[in-house]
């Protein structure tokens, strides 16, 4: 599916046109080979970029050819409780902008739905808007992420199995992020040496802003992440504590069980034994008994192995 959309400074909302004019954006979801072709023979891009678009793995990487600059980013995506990246190819060309997505991206549907600060005719500003629109979006997963992190991390007696493999799948998520915006990073940096295209003031100062921002969000990525493999070192350290400490004492309580069951079954055998003819026999087994079982239950309290 191909769309293209207008807005200049003069218009006050965002046009849909049915084909294309310098200056729109052309916004192409889940594109047929067929369609592929098209763009490339209409507008000379590199059919071999394009189709990198719609790798479901494709990494993030700035690119230059025939004067069109290709920005392979990936933007996150929910679907249900699943959080992942997806590819989003945005072609700089001289007459306009162009995204490619495998898929349907809410990002780039919000975008045409509240397009205020939109303008498709100035292409630098226009490609800043979509690199804020995806940075506010890791912001807010990241939020969320780490409310979740926080609020379990408050009690770690109270840390379940499911907390455990919730913060494995947390983990991958935010490695995920951090993969997908350290390279971003690098393209926002690349776009202010003002090597690719020329930047206005105004450009170079939200550049810097964007970097700053994905800087910051990298940080707190980087530090859930540390925080999550912290509670779920503490987790193990207390798990195998309190395992220690329940061998430990059921190892005590076998020992001291042992010595009443080995001096009866002794005193049980149908041989000739010490004070078998005695009247007081069961009382001297009795004692001999208890006074074992005290004597090593004092040893086992003051090595406190109870």
């Amino acid at each position: 599916m191909i769309k293209y959309f207008y807005k200049s400074i003069k218009d006050t909302d965002l046009r849909t046109l049915t084909s294309w004019k310098a200056g729109a954006w052309l916004y192409a979801e889940t594109p047929t080979e067929n369609e592929l072709e098209m763009l490339v023979a209409k507008h000379k891009l590199e059919l071999g970029h394009l189709r990198d678009a719609l790798d479901p793995y494709e990494v993030p990487r700035l690119e230059v050819e025939d004067g069109n600059i290709y920005l392979f980013m990936r933007v996150p995506v929910q679907d249900g409780e699943h959080i992942s990246t997806m590819p989003l190819l945005i072609v700089h060309t001289a007459e306009g902008v162009i995204t490619i997505a495998p898929r349907p991206i809410p990002m780039l549907t919000a975008f045409q739905t509240n397009a205020s600060s939109l303008i498709t005719t100035q292409k630098v500003n226009f490609i800043l808007q979509l690199f804020n629109q995806m940075l506010a979006r890791y912001s807010g997963f990241l939020t969320s992420i780490s409310r979740k992190v926080r609020s379990v991390s408050v009690d770690l007696h109270a840390v379940s199995d499911r907390d455990i493999i919730q913060f494995v799948t947390f983990e991958r998520v935010l490695i995920d992020f951090v993969a997908a915006l350290v390279p971003g990073r690098a393209m926002l940096n690349a776009l202010l040496s003002g090597k690719y295209v020329p930047l206005y003031e105004q450009d170079q100062d939200l550049v810097e802003d964007l970097e700053l921002s994905a800087g910051q969000i990298i940080e707190n990525a980087n530090a859930d992440v540390q925080n999550m493999r912290n509670i779920r070192e503490a987790y193990s350290t207390i798990m195998t504590n309190s395992l220690n400490r329940v061998i430990k004492l059921l190892t005590a309580l076998t020992i001291l069980i042992m010595v009443p069951t080995f001096v009866t079954s002794l005193f049980g055998m149908n041989v000739a034994l010490p004070f078998a003819s005695h009247p007081q026999a069961f009382t001297f087994i009795i004692a001999i008994t208890f006074v074992s079982t005290i004597f090593l239950l004092a040893i086992f309290t003051r090595k406190r192995w109870l």
